[in-house]
């Protein structure tokens, strides 16, 4: 009875050996079509990585994935895919998480960019090389909810910001979507883009950007080429949001004033500005385009603020 029970046992063993042996290959075919598939459309010159591990949860773990393209290059530390559908050939959900980025060939130059406060403020956050960036992104696919597609982002720069914007789409296949990706002539893949488009809408979109650091670093550094005290610059800076809605067209004031009085409290530091679209007619764009074109062509911008359901607010 023992023999016959350690049998079946050591047979179970190399069973679950064998099906993750098996996941482990899929998961490697799976991830070296996706960057030949980037190679093939020209989007990278190269793109491989240094070791793919598959966890028994399913979460699969990527580290060093490497892109090169016109001599630059990038290396992503740390990547983690989980909550994969693999019932799909297009996956209806997922969620990706990635931290560290490094530049084997030093951080980007910004010195010719004529933002000297921006190039700055790379190499304060920049150290050996690697920007210190945590991405997480996630979708969720609903095809029996009008094709229902929800959006998560967040980016977090450790000690100056965290940006988190979610969205979601409605009408607009994600098999539709990956098609267009696929697709290698221009032409046909922006007619492709302009049909799936006509049919989509857009329901909300948020964006919260929270400043952890990042205010009083950008002001700190502008005072110091300014020459000037950055407290005294933080007040000449809000004067500026909270007045420049008087030069602007009268169609533009109401909107420009509300945002630079929401901007000015935002330069207070610590706080976070949050933008809020839920635009009218359940956010359908075949009905807001030709709307949204009649804004830009007579100058109604109070038009476009209720087309949008426009809110923006400092917390």
């Amino acid at each position: 009875m023992k023999r016959k029970l350690l049998i079946a046992l050591s047979a179970a063993a190399l069973l679950v050996v064998g099906l993750y042996g098996i996941a482990l290959l899929l998961a490697h075919r799976m991830v070296d079509d996706q960057l030949e598939a980037l190679v093939l459309s020209g989007t990278y010159e190269q793109a491989d990585y240094a070791s793919l591990w598959l966890l028994p949860t399913g979460t699969m773990q990527v580290s060093g994935l490497h892109v090169r393209q016109a001599g630059n290059e990038l290396v992503i530390n740390d990547i983690e895919v989980s909550d994969i559908d693999f019932m799909h050939q297009t996956p209806w959900h997922m969620t990706l998480s990635a931290t560290g980025l490094y530049f084997p060939n030093g951080l980007p130059d910004l010195s010719g960019s004529g933002n000297p406060v921006m190039a700055k403020a790379l190499d304060e956050f920049g150290a050996d090389n690697t920007i210190p960036l945590q991405l997480q992104y996630s979708y969720h696919y609903t095809p029996t909810n009008s094709e229902q597609i929800v959006y998560n982002m967040s980016l977090t720069l450790p000690d100056w910001l965290e940006l988190v914007v979610a969205t979601e789409t409605r009408n607009l296949a994600l098999e539709s979507l990956q098609a267009i990706r696929e697709t290698e002539d221009p032409e046909v893949a922006a007619l492709l883009q302009q049909s799936a488009l006509a049919a989509a809408s857009l329901p909300h979109a948020k964006l919260h950007l929270t400043d952890t650091g990042i205010v009083a670093k950008l002001t700190e550094l502008m005072a110091q080429r300014l020459g000037t005290a950055p407290d005294a610059l933080r007040e000449q800076l809000k004067s500026q949001m909270q007045n420049y809605h008087l030069f602007l067209p009268a169609s533009l004031q109401g909107l420009a004033m509300q945002a630079g009085n929401e901007l000015a409290l935002f330069i207070d530091g610590g706080k976070t500005l949050s933008l809020t679209i839920t635009p009218a007619y359940d956010g359908k764009l075949e009905q807001l385009q030709p709307e949204v074109m009649g804004v830009v062509l007579t100058g109604n911008f109070d038009r476009a603020v209720e087309l949008l359901q426009l809110q923006i607010r400092t917390e």
